[in-house]
């Protein structure tokens, strides 16, 4: 018996009692059986309520003045009214037996509702829950929790079924739909995950797992492993050192996304940075290969406890590459260009005109240090220097190269003069004279085009050959047009003949010969040289 009530002495009040119980008895066997009783048994009945009034005027002073017990315990007199003293009572009994019982917080609407939210939150929403707030109560999660501990420590499997059969009883007593709750607030929260005959069960898939009473024995829970405060700040002051960060959360979720994130962002610009080193001659190709295994060993955690322990674990490789990405990111992002023009300027620009250039004393110095530079292993010190000693070379460059175009071109013009004056002296036709020019004419815009001194010095060589064959082309051009005189000669000299002939047999006089035009006959060209 939980509660209990020792009632005064009062004979009259029990004698009072007994009577109204067996008068009430009497009236109810005895109603409606003989119509001349009737009368009699309405003034029994009417006098029947007014001793139930008394008694109960009565019962309720003595009730106040009783003592009342509670689960054997005497209580103190705080009401006068037997309905607040019996309540008092029972408060006393739900507050003694489930101590706990307050230590939960009514959800406000539907929980049920509530628990699904939960469950299909999102990631946001997993960052921006608090279980230290009140709606959460934040109490009796700590219990929730602290018994899952426990039973792991234990190396004891935890069910969802024992943790609503635990919370449901003494001392807690709590609707196993607030159990749910919390505990579906630790999944979200990282404290816990689930699983159900061995494979992982996802907190968006767990809503039906949850509200049948019959899954709740599959869905086994694990602790997750979570650090301490100590090492939460020391991953902390290694973010804001290696990221420049500062972690603003306080949990090991939030910690967690935020050091994810940065190493996600570190993992796309060394793949960027790779890609861009495997196009040619650039420095930090080791450096890139040692962060991309740095960076993948501490993703490939799959858990929050393990990647920050393995984020602590590498803290001493991590803040000696930060340095190196620093410099890597400045050149790949900001300073690649500048190495292209490095590289296109050693092995392009001035590569053909490297011996000439190596003649001038403060050329040679230039690329001499562009050299250096071009073959450090970590040259992001000096890149500054790069473009002013390309400038230095360019200039040099560009003089000699002018000095020795303008001096072939000088003797090309020579060439195609000669040329021209050798065509106009044997009349030779248009068609022939840009036959035997295109070649110095070619070799002139070549000249002009490019700004390789051996290509210069080997195209006013060639000119000479190419004057040659213009010559070649022209004295063939004399041979043909001295054979056609010739031709033309024989051919009026036997036509003279044959007009002789017959009129030598017709008895005439010889008729006089056709005067012929004066033959033109140019002389052919002799090879001439040119001085270069």
């Amino acid at each position: 018996m939980r509660c209990s009530s020792k009632l005064g002495e009062h004979k009259r009040l029990w004698d009072d009692l007994t009577t109204f119980i067996k008068t009430d008895r009497f009236l109810k066997q005895n109603s409606g059986q003989r119509p001349e009783q009737e009368h009699l048994l309405r003034e029994k009945q009417m006098e029947n309520i007014e001793r139930e009034k008394r008694l109960r005027t009565d019962f309720e002073a003595l009730f106040a003045e009783a003592d009342v017990y509670a689960i054997g315990t005497k209580l103190p007199k705080k009401s006068a009214t037997p309905s607040a003293i019996v309540e008092e009572a029972y408060k006393y009994v739900i507050e003694n037996t489930f101590a706990k019982l307050n230590m939960l917080k009514a959800t406000p609407g539907e929980v049920l509702r509530e628990l699904q939210a939960v469950l299909v939150a999102d990631d946001i929403a997993q960052i921006g829950l608090d279980l230290q707030a009140d709606e959460c109560n934040p109490e009796a999660t700590r219990e929730v929790e602290q018994y899952v501990t426990l039973k792991v420590e234990r190396n004891e499997p935890v069910y969802l079924r024992d943790i609503v059969a635990r919370f449901g009883k003494r001392p807690y007593g709590w609707p196993d739909n607030e159990i749910l709750l919390l505990t579906a607030r630790l999944g979200l929260a990282g404290k816990v995950s689930f699983s159900t005959q061995g494979t992982d069960l996802a907190l968006k898939k767990a809503y039906e797992p949850f509200t049948s009473v019959r899954k709740r024995g599959e869905i086994r829970v694990h602790k997750i492993r979570q650090h301490d405060e100590r090492q939460i700040k020391k991953a902390a002051g290694l973010v804001k050192e290696i990221f420049s960060k500062t972690f603003t959360g306080s949990g090991e979720k939030e910690l967690y996304e935020l050091v994810r994130d940065e190493l996600l962002a570190w993992n796309e610009e060394l793949k960027s940075f790779r890609t861009k080193s495997q196009t040619g001659h650039f420095p930090g190709k080791s450096q890139i290969d040692d962060g991309l295994a740095l960076v993948a060993g501490i993703l490939e955690q799959t858990s929050s406890f393990a990647l920050i322990a393995r984020f602590l674990e590498d803290a001493d490789a991590l803040e000696e590459f930060a340095e190196d990405f620093e410099d890597l990111d400045d050149f790949y992002n900001s300073q690649f260009q500048t190495w292209q023009a490095l590289a296109g300027a050693l092995n392009e620009k001035f590569k053909a005109n490297r011996p000439a250039l190596e003649k001038d004393s403060e050329a040679l110095k230039a690329l001499t240090e562009l050299e250096r530079i071009y073959n450090m292993s970590s040259p992001y010190e000096q890149l500054r220097h790069i473009n002013p000693l390309i400038e230095q070379v360019a200039k040099v460059n560009s003089t000699l190269v002018e000095e020795k175009r303008t001096h072939a071109l000088e003797r090309v013009d020579l060439r195609i003069g000669r040329v021209k004056e050798a065509l106009a002296d044997a009349h030779a036709p248009s068609e022939l004279q840009n036959q035997a020019l295109r070649p110095l004419q070619m070799c002139r815009q070549r000249i002009e085009a490019t700004s390789s001194i051996p290509q210069i010095i080997s195209e006013q060589t060639e000119a000479e050959g190419y004057e040659d064959e213009a010559y070649e082309l022209l004295n063939g051009f004399i041979e043909d047009q001295r054979k056609k005189a010739e031709a033309e000669q024989r051919r009026r000299e036997l036509e003279q003949k044959k007009r002789e002939e017959e009129a030598a047999k017709a008895g005439k006089a010889a008729p006089a010969p056709e005067p012929a035009p004066e033959p033109v006959q140019p002389q052919p060209v002799a090879k001439r040289t040119v001085t270069d």
